[in-house]
């Protein structure tokens, strides 16, 4: 079919309509959702152990001198894992019955990190054993209600369990000076007599820390260790001290305890996990797809980005052709999100997507490059134009076939 000169210029006339910049339809089709981001932060699942210790005030057994225990440990009244998701609180209600009086007992709860560190029961090298260290503690006796205590000096409540034995004679030395630091109450402060000859649960406890000598201080779940009887309060005073300086898990501790009578006593603990991470932006997003084609057909791409911390995802991509998407999502890390674009003129095309997270930290771009040929038939792309446009369309059908 010839076409006259005449003809072919209003053809020309009419496909620089078409493709001027203010006619081309630029579309791009994706699943776009809310993006309304609050600002969130990233926090970490806590995994720890539990223990709540039911404490002799002034003991039933004696020491060596004579002289009864004072804070000894009589049994658990819970010794379990817990975990607590970010934000979360651990909450538990016990009940423990035994052969104990009302004004002669005291609830100690410590919280063990899962962590474990290396140290000795004999130092230097002597006897290792994994230590967990406290994170948070708290004591009550029945008809209070206790926290954990974090100041300016303390991050938490320290905790110490002393290994010991009725037989021992270094024994009520230790016992002394701990006794007087506590009531004293200058710190935030929690000790138990662990008699290992009286009490197979304070003997397998104390196994957990590998103990050779007696008596034997093992602070914030053996994070310092003391050895023997013959050392003064400032000695201990500065390890307790130097114990509350150190970074903990952030946590929120509550202890209560109520007199039930005939020895039980109704427990409730409240563990509230408060501990942020910093966080870490997502990885740099894929983008895969044709990297050529024809002007005016759609083509799908497929993007995609890890965060490692798991949060979801949002996308934005710049077409290269003067279209640059809002940011669209959330997607789930690691999902693959398929997109599908047109171009609607000739050229090639550098195709850049990023990717940011729920705290809006963003990755650096990642491009494709897309060719869309250069020699293509003018009549296809007109007839393309035309679908869009039924009054031009009877036109040129009329300049071209009449």
């Amino acid at each position: 079919m010839k076409i006259s000169i005449g003809k072919k210029l209003v053809l020309m006339t009419i496909l620089l309509i078409l493709t001027s910049p203010t006619f081309i339809a630029i579309q791009t089709n994706y699943e776009k959702k809310q993006i309304d981001t609050p600002k969130q932060s990233i926090g970490s699942r806590y995994e720890g152990d539990l223990r709540i210790y039911i404490v002799e005030i002034e003991s039933r057994w004696d020491m060596e001198n004579g002289a009864p225990y004072e804070y000894a440990f009589f049994d658990f009244a819970f010794n379990e894992p817990i975990e607590i998701p970010y934000l979360d609180t651990y909450q538990n209600s016990i009940t423990w019955q035994g052969d104990i009086e009302e004004d002669n007992v005291m609830i100690i709860a410590s919280v063990f990190n899962d962590k474990a560190h290396q140290n000795y029961a004999d130092p230097p090298l002597g006897r290792p054993f994994d230590a967990h260290y406290v994170d948070a503690a708290a004591g009550v006796e029945p008809g209070e209600t206790e926290s954990n205590v974090k100041n300016e000096e303390f991050t938490h409540t320290v905790f110490c369990e002393v290994g010991t034995a009725s037989w021992c004679p270094a024994c009520p030395g230790m016992a002394s000076v701990l006794e007087r630091i506590f009531e004293q109450e200058d710190y935030p402060f929690y000790f138990v007599e662990m008699v290992t000859d009286k009490s197979n649960q304070a003997n397998s406890r104390m196994g957990n820390y590998n103990l050779k000598w007696l008596p034997t201080a093992f602070y914030d779940g053996g994070l310092d260790v003391v050895i023997g009887g013959g050392y003064d309060a400032n000695y201990h005073k500065n390890i307790i001290e130097n114990c509350g300086e150190r970074d903990v898990h952030e946590l929120d501790l509550t202890l209560s305890a109520e007199w039930a009578g005939e020895g039980t006593i109704n427990i409730n603990i409240d563990v509230t996990n408060n501990e942020e991470l910093p966080n870490n932006p997502p990885e740099k997003p894929t983008i895969e797809g044709p990297t050529n084609g024809k002007p005016g057909e759609t083509y799908e791409y497929d993007i995609s980005s890890i965060d490692p911390d798991g949060d979801q995802v949002y996308f934005k991509i710049d077409w290269n052709d003067g279209e640059i998407t809002e940011w669209f999502g959330p997607y789930d890390s690691g999902e693959v999100v398929t997109v599908d674009h047109i171009w609607n003129e000739q050229g090639n095309f550098i195709v850049k997507v990023k990717a940011k997270d729920l705290d809006e930290e963003e990755t650096d771009w990642t491009w494709l490059k897309v060719t869309m040929p250069k020699s293509l038939n003018i009549l296809n792309i007109i007839e393309h134009r035309l679908k869009l446009i039924p009054i031009i369309s009877k036109i040129i059908a009329l300049l071209i076939y009449k």
